[in-house]
């Protein structure tokens, strides 16, 4: 039996199928998306994480004409789509990679939680359906340094 994946933060909805789909360097990150470059900086994120994690070189694109055997990851924003603005489903399948977000911000969540599995699981990921949204649009942490030690750097 597989291991659950360990992803933070924990996705509302998760789970395992059976199958696995294994990426390689000729697979490309596809942009599918009324404005790819919106999707730009977490699409180079992942790059970045599928080359450091697992030793692969794929290229991104923004078209829609590439064959399917050339597609790992396909990121697909539709306005509506998903149960929240910023939610995705992130689908993984033996015959590649599908995130379907409402928004830019929701295809960047679901590209973080991709490389959280790539880091976790290599070129070999298990076939699964994530959905997830965040609980709040804006997020943020509080350090109130009044009441305690000021941080250096080092902390």
């Amino acid at each position: 039996m597989r291991p659950m994946p360990l992803l933070l933060p924990q996705p509302r909805h998760l789970s395992l199928v059976d199958g696995s789909f294994s990426i390689t360097d000729r697979h490309l990150l596809v942009l599918d998306s009324p404005d790819p470059q919106a999707l730009r900086f977490g699409a180079t994120r992942l790059q970045e994480t599928l080359r450091v994690a697992a030793d692969l070189n794929c290229e991104i694109v923004a078209s829609l004409a590439v064959p399917q055997a050339q597609r790992g990851v396909t990121i697909i924003v539709v306005a509506g789509a998903g149960r929240q603005p910023d939610g995705y489903e992130l689908t993984v399948t033996p015959a590649g990679i599908y995130a379907v977000a409402g928004s830019a911000a929701g295809a960047y969540y679901a590209m973080t939680t991709l490389g959280q599995l790539v880091e976790q699981f290599g070129r070999e990921l298990p076939a699964l359906r994530i959905s997830d949204w965040p609980d709040f649009v804006n997020r943020g942490v509080m350090l109130d340094i009044s009441r305690d030690k000021v941080p250096t750097m080092e902390t």
